[in-house]
């Protein structure tokens, strides 16, 4: 989330880097994300609800998102699907994973928040839920081939603002 790492990081094209992120450092983000997502939904949920917002992907990371937990709008859970971005700039880049994508096909509930770590500051940047992610997101053309990740680079104006279910 520092602009003069990430401007050094940009002053080297991507194929020529010799270094690539500490994938414990990848994991330690995505769970700080994470973990302020929770913490924003206890400080908008009131007590007794507290316990049933379920941190799945500390237990199980193939579940399709991250987080379950109550809605003040919707009856019913809502699945959280968490991606962290620390760099500076008016979009948010994230991978998603097709078991992720499937599981926001089988699940009108499901929703990809994108937050971002700036400076050691964490900020919701906006939310799309499964429906709208259709129109981003590859094809898989042969039989035989299918992509099993992909990356996204989002803009404020592609993301719905607030928090989805609130």
């Amino acid at each position: 989330g520092d602009t003069e790492c990430w401007e050094f990081c940009d002053a080297y094209p991507v194929k020529a880097r010799k270094f690539k992120p500490d994938q414990l450092n990848l994991e330690q983000i995505g769970r700080e994300g994470e973990e302020f997502v929770v913490s924003w939904l206890k400080e908008s949920l009131d007590l007794h609800l507290h316990s049933s917002i379920i941190h799945t992907s500390l237990n199980d990371d193939s579940a399709g998102y991250d987080i379950a937990s109550p809605s003040t709008k919707f009856q019913g859970r809502i699945l959280l699907e968490i991606k962290t971005s620390t760099r500076p700039g008016d979009d948010c880049t994230f991978h998603l994973s097709r078991n992720e994508w499937n599981t926001s096909l089988r699940n009108p509930n499901w929703y990809l928040v994108l937050v971002k770590k700036l400076q050691g500051r964490f900020a919701l940047f906006g939310y799309l839920d499964g429906k709208s992610l259709v129109d981003y997101y590859p094809q898989d053309r042969h039989q035989n081939f299918q992509w099993t990740s992909t990356v996204g680079k989002l803009g404020p104006d592609d993301v719905f603002s607030g928090f989805p279910g609130f």
